[in-house]
């Protein structure tokens, strides 16, 4: 009997594991997919000539309701604004200023954050630190 035990364990363990595996997986891509992130991979994928030259890393950035806390690197030139968030299942985003619309200014941790909205209706807003408002400002206006 005690070697039916140890058989019944070595099944028992890799079916925990690729549960667990989906699991984390279905977490994650809930979470990409609640704030419009997977939304707009898919509407503005990034090619290898999109990323600027320029590019800021380890920021936070809102993508509608989700905060990407210190693991997003974006950039902007004048065709449009480049983001990537470091986490599994999301790819870089390149999102033109002809689909943005005039930006906001939105009070987020008691600074005001620029926020933009995109897409025609409206697909999701990006969410800028304050210290983007100018090179914001220079591409798109000054925000309401």
């Amino acid at each position: 009997m005690g070697w039916m035990a140890g058989a019944g364990l070595g099944l028992v363990f890799p079916a925990v594991l690729a549960a667990s595996c989906l699991l984390f997986d279905g977490i994650i891509s809930f979470f990409s997919g609640s704030g419009g992130l997977a939304a707009l991979a898919v509407a503005y994928p990034a090619g290898e000539r999109d990323r600027p030259g320029q590019v800021v890393s380890g920021r936070t950035v809102h993508v509608g309701a989700v905060a990407y806390k210190r693991i997003s690197s974006f950039g902007m030139n004048e065709r449009g604004l480049w983001l990537s968030v470091s986490m599994p299942g999301t790819k870089p985003v390149f999102i033109p200023w002809t689909a943005c619309q005039a930006p906001l200014s939105k009070t987020l941790y008691w600074e005001p954050w620029v926020c933009i909205p995109v897409g025609s209706p409206v697909v999701t807003t990006i969410s800028l630190p304050p210290a983007c408002r100018q090179e914001v400002d220079r591409y798109l206006g000054t925000p309401g």
